[in-house]
């Protein structure tokens, strides 16, 4: 048996993971389609929904934005 430490099962990604972080904000901040994303970043649309569907998820929970509440505004009663 071989060494795979730090390797993953599977086939690798196509591009490497700052580039998927760049189709990810692009593919929330622009109106481009799948296809238009692949072939800016050449690969497959289906490739591209894959990346999306992947770090969506993850980047989503932290992108929510909460409402400060009233007692953690810091008001104040000066006039």
């Amino acid at each position: 048996m071989g060494d795979n430490a730090g390797h993953r099962p599977g086939r690798p990604w196509s591009l490497p993971f700052t580039d998927r972080v760049l189709l990810l904000v692009l593919a929330y901040r622009t109106n481009l389609t799948m296809q238009q994303l692949g072939s800016l970043f050449g690969i497959s649309d289906s490739a591209v929904h894959r990346v999306v569907d992947r770090l969506a998820g993850p980047s989503s929970n932290s992108w929510v934005h909460r409402p400060l509440s009233v007692a953690n505004c810091g008001s104040s009663t000066e006039h």
